[in-house]
């Protein structure tokens, strides 16, 4: 919790102010305060306060003290008009800002801007002169796409916006800006397109972004955990992206999203179950195709939250829908295994998933070492010294492959994954089906900032239900959906 703090002002002293700038930064070395004076006969002194690792250390000789030393101030300046004056003749930052109060003047020292103290004016000139290096530009690491823009957000907010207002010049682009965390300070801008995005989603998104109070908030995460309807869920009703082809995609829809500083994931809300198959590189690609990859990744994420289960409840309890020929080669490939199916398919898939995070961690030429020699070798030395059966290789291995597919339900399809194969253990594929229908009324349940999680599945809306399980054409498809917009026609 953010402790309140009194308003400190600045006084007429200089010496004065750069007492009050040192307490606050007391045994902080990276804080210069460099004071020169002008060289006329009104002889002002001056003092600039930075952080020399943040700014720009060229552009305060070339831009502050070089123009304030060489102009010439008329001698009928006062201490009322002296900051008037250096903003408007002699100082060239086209964004300057005027400050007295101390907390902010210290806040923007630590943001890496200078602060110019004069003496006798109880206030300073605010001018930024960011220096520190940013990641540059790079392609998408988690969402790479073949045909489509191949630039991804950095950890910069300024670069982020300008991605976003690159692709949407449009006046009714609109920027709200909040800080969060009491220590951290972490810039957060919330974009939407005013007249389209539903105003009462944005009041309740702004509402629940002033609740978060906390020390300090260092990844977009922390943000999508707070403002999320269902806190415990085990599926996100947050998106987030490194698209920002997908972030104005989602605009153009009606949705909000949220850039934070530090962080190359874009959240944006709300978030409904069926965006999880719903890339945008399928509107990329021919509409033909554009299903067919949708359609698979809906596929995938039945297979390998349920394959499992289902060989399992097979293989326990329903032997009689096994073929003969393939019951005969089930059994004789078990013959051997000292453990019971439902033990020997939960550490060969501890086993998987270890391997994956290893892959997933390591560097990317030893990860995928690891992740081909680690499947090869100890699935073949396992099912050579009579661990596990061929069949359950098969049938794991086929289940995480199908799992990134959507990457972005990783930890759904776990969870989902381990729900279904406990059902099925316990009473076979009643067990199984009564799972899928406990997890469809859960799913039904969710809300994401009011809109139904399950909307796009289930709604009776023409409109809808046209970009759903197939990708339709593009001329086809002019409308948005009704509950994230207050504009439902596309112009």
């Amino acid at each position: 919790m953010e402790d309140k703090k009194n308003t400190l002002k600045l006084t007429n002293s200089l010496e004065n102010n750069i007492s009050i700038i040192k307490n606050i930064f007391t045994n902080d070395d990276t804080i210069i305060f460099r004071k020169f004076e002008s060289l006329e006969e009104l002889n002002i002194e001056f003092c600039l306060v930075f952080e020399k690792n943040m700014s720009d250390l060229k552009l305060i000789s070339r831009d502050i003290i070089e123009p304030i030393l060489n102009h010439e101030l008329p001698s009928s300046l006062s201490e009322d008009t002296v900051i008037d004056y250096l903003i408007r003749r002699v100082l060239i930052s086209p964004t300057n800002q005027i400050a007295s109060d101390v907390n902010q003047i210290a806040e923007s020292v630590l943001l890496g801007n200078v602060v110019l103290f004069i003496a006798g004016v109880n206030q300073a000139i605010i001018i930024p002169s960011k220096g520190f290096q940013d990641r540059s530009i790079t392609t998408p690491d988690t969402e790479k796409a073949v045909r489509g823009p191949k630039d991804a957000f950095t950890e910069s907010l300024d670069t982020n916006l300008t991605l976003i207002r690159k692709r949407l010049p449009d006046k009714a682009l609109k920027f709200i800006f909040k800080r969060l965390g009491s220590k951290t300070k972490t810039q957060v801008c919330i974009c939407y397109i005013e007249g389209i995005a539903s105003e009462k989603i944005l009041k309740e998104l702004i509402k629940r972004i002033d609740d978060i109070k906390v020390d300090g908030v260092v990844e977009s995460a922390n943000i999508a955990e707070n403002i999320t309807d269902n806190k415990l869920s085990i599926f996100q009703t947050v998106g987030s992206t490194e698209r920002p082809d997908d972030v104005v995609t989602k605009l153009l829809d009606g949705r909000i999203a949220v850039v934070c500083n530090g962080t190359p994931f874009v959240l944006t809300v709300p978030f409904v179950f069926m965006e999880y198959f719903r890339i945008t590189e399928d509107y990329n690609l021919n509409y033909f195709f554009g299903t067919v990859n949708r359609l698979l990744r809906i596929i995938g994420f039945f297979l390998t939250t349920s394959t499992p289960a289902i060989y399992l409840a097979i293989v326990v309890y329903h032997q009689e829908m096994i073929p003969t020929t393939l019951a005969i080669s089930i059994a004789s490939s078990r013959k051997g295994v000292p453990f019971p199916t439902i033990i020997e398919m939960l550490v060969f898939l501890f086993i998987f998933e270890n391997i994956r995070e290893a892959s997933t961690r390591l560097p990317t030429p030893i990860g995928q070492t690891v992740s081909i020699t680690g499947a090869l070798v100890i699935g073949q030395a396992a099912v050579q010294a009579k661990l596990i059966s061929s069949p359950m290789v098969i049938i794991v291995s086929f289940t995480g492959i199908t799992t990134f597919l959507i990457v972005e339900m990783k930890s759904s399809t776990i969870a989902l994954r381990l729900f279904f194969i406990l059902c099925s253990y316990i009473m076979g594929l009643y067990g199984y089906i009564f799972g899928v229908c406990a997890v469809l009324f859960y799913l039904v349940s969710l809300r994401s900032f009011g809109v139904p999680y399950t909307y796009r599945t289930t709604a009776i809306d023409k409109n809808a239900v046209k970009d759903t399980y197939i990708r339709p054409p593009i001329w086809y498809v002019n409308f948005r959906s009704k509950v994230a917009t207050n504009r439902n026609k596309s112009e």
